[in-house]
């Protein structure tokens, strides 16, 4: 089963970019390495990934990085 996603890359709290489509299942893990990459190497420091079939906006976003200013709730994680 495929998943249509809006993956957002971002950058200072300023969006650099936004892709969508639809991912299969099996290739999420690869996306999500790719994009994690981004945050490491310090070209991004944050990812947004927008699930636009989940119906419910407090389970529809979700959001990794190391700024949390457009993250709601953050949660930090030690190392």
């Amino acid at each position: 089963m495929a998943l249509r996603l809006v993956v957002r890359g971002y950058l200072k709290s300023v969006r650099q970019w936004e892709r969508s489509g639809e991912v299969p299942n099996p290739k999420l893990q690869g996306l999500m390495r790719e994009h994690a990459t981004g945050i490491a190497n310090g070209t991004l420091d944050m990812i947004e990934i927008e699930f636009l079939d989940e119906p419910d906006v407090m389970k529809r976003f979700f959001r990794i990085g190391s700024n949390p200013d457009l993250m709601v709730m953050p949660i930090k994680i030690g190392p």
